[in-house]
């Protein structure tokens, strides 16, 4: 079990985090559908590494940022649709149009430095590793 600090306000984080993704979510009626919206993220560990997978379908490679500075991790890009495309009569439009982006904090024992990322069926995956110093050390208890 890892120790964290208690942060009193982190559930109303959690429940602003929700609220701003259902707003991103809704129909383009409350607005022009080119707004910003959320990427959907899964972060885990897996063999010493961090892994977060984004969400980001019909996207090209070279159309999606990742930069990480200062322990943040920032992913943003843009989707647009031809003009032409507008003018076709939908009957329902539910695929974000705009611009997305999600910064996520890293821990310190990430190293950022050597993060990689790739791309595959509509899912950037970046994997970095982490800091050999933050490894578990095995203590020998010393009885006297």
């Amino acid at each position: 079990m890892t120790m964290q600090r208690w942060e009193p306000f982190a559930d109303l984080k959690r429940i602003e985090n929700r609220m701003a993704r259902l707003w991103n979510r809704m129909p383009p009626f409350f607005g022009d559908g080119n707004e910003e919206w959320t990427v959907p993220l899964d972060i885990r560990e897996d063999d010493g590494k961090l892994v977060v997978e984004a969400s980001v379908p019909g996207m090209k490679a070279g159309e999606i940022d990742v930069e990480i500075e200062d322990d943040v991790l920032t992913i943003k890009g843009a989707t647009s649709s031809e003009k032409e495309e507008k003018k076709k009569g939908y009957l329902l439009k539910e695929r974000s149009e705009g611009s997305f982006y999600r910064k996520v904090r890293l821990p310190e024992s990430v190293d950022g430095a050597m993060a990689e990322s790739t791309y595959a069926d509509g899912v950037l995956t970046v994997t970095m590793p982490k800091r050999q110093d933050s490894k578990p050390k095995k203590v020998t208890v010393n009885v006297s």
